[in-house]
């Protein structure tokens, strides 16, 4: 009986470790992101070592490898490091700090004051650089349509993602020529994301006229339920461009089935915007930046201000 009993103790303990993953050849560590009040946390940049991941939806993870501490960051959470051996649950907190954002506007980038002020207004703290290097120790730094780029901006951006900050880089349209698309791939494709020289179109929907094809997109079905958090009338993208995905990064919004792909012919649901961990950090990508600037839509409404675009700017600085 004691010999059982033992045993029974032992395998228990065995069973524990499996499920944070210490057993694999790996040694893997999964669990899941939640807020003080157990809210499930997506996008979350989970990093060990050279191992990174972002949270699901869900706020789950998985981590191919966590032989050292286990770092967790989220815009307005405060940051976190864990023993993976401490639990497969880790709680984050909420920062009573407000969010940190650099602007960069070093590389020929559209008005973009409106949305800004708009960002200023919901308690973001922004710094705009038009000259010089990035300050270091913000939270995110936005790099907005940059018509061109050098090695050492690509240098200190990958060491600000190493030391756990956010990139959103917006991009554009295949046609546009005012954006440099191997400045954005320089740093997107390290997180597994590619902004693809092309054009979505959607037919029939009668914003450019009846059975003609549109370069206004009007999204309101998100696969990221953070992204879609308090837009109540979608947004609209103005002539987006297209990204691609592989691992570790994830879609978090495609266009619907009625959409096509101009240069490649390639119809079907088109990605938009997507995220991935980079460094201790994490890079999210949107295939366009004109929803965000003071440019009038034809009634006169600034794009940044048409439908939820304003709130949606908000969402991804937050993701």
């Amino acid at each position: 009986m004691m010999r059982t009993s033992a045993w029974g103790l032992v395998l228990g303990a065995v069973l524990g470790l499996a499920g944070c993953g210490w057993l694999d050849g790996f040694h893997g560590y999964q669990g899941k992101v939640v807020d003080a009040n157990g809210k499930p946390l997506a996008g979350v940049a989970i990093a060990s070592g050279r191992a990174a991941t972002l949270s699901g939806e869900d706020g789950s993870f998985s981590l191919a490898d966590s032989r050292g501490g286990v770092t967790f960051r989220k815009v307005r959470y405060q940051a976190r490091e864990v023993d993976p051996g401490a639990g497969a649950s880790v709680v984050l907190k909420a920062s009573e700090q407000p969010v940190s954002v650099v602007w960069d506007e070093r590389w020929q980038s559209p008005a973009m004051n409106g949305v800004i002020t708009y960002l200023q207004g919901k308690g973001f703290s922004i710094q705009r650089v038009r000259q010089g290097e990035l300050p270091t120790g913000r939270e995110v730094y936005v790099l907005p349509s940059p018509a061109w780029f050098n090695q050492e901006a690509y240098q200190a951006y990958l060491r600000l993602a190493s030391e756990g900050a956010k990139l959103l880089v917006l991009g554009e349209w295949g046609g546009y020529d005012g954006v440099d698309f191997d400045a954005c791939n320089s740093l997107a494709s390290q997180a597994g994301i590619s902004f693809v020289p092309a054009a979505v179109r959607v037919y029939g929907t009668g914003i450019g006229g009846a059975g003609m094809p549109d370069e206004w997109l009007t999204l309101r079905r998100f696969e990221s339920a953070s992204l879609a958090s308090g837009l109540s009338q979608g947004i609209r993208l103005f002539t987006a461009g297209v990204l691609e995905v592989k691992d570790p990064a994830r879609a978090l919004l495609r266009t619907g089935e009625d959409a096509f792909r101009i240069q490649a012919w390639s119809g079907g649901p088109q990605i938009v915007a997507a995220a991935g961990p980079l460094g201790r950090g994490s890079l999210v990508a949107l295939s366009d930046t004109s929803l965000f600037t003071d440019e009038n839509a034809p009634d006169g409404t600034a794009h940044h201000r048409v439908l939820d675009n304003q709130a949606f700017a908000v969402n991804l600085l937050e993701y």
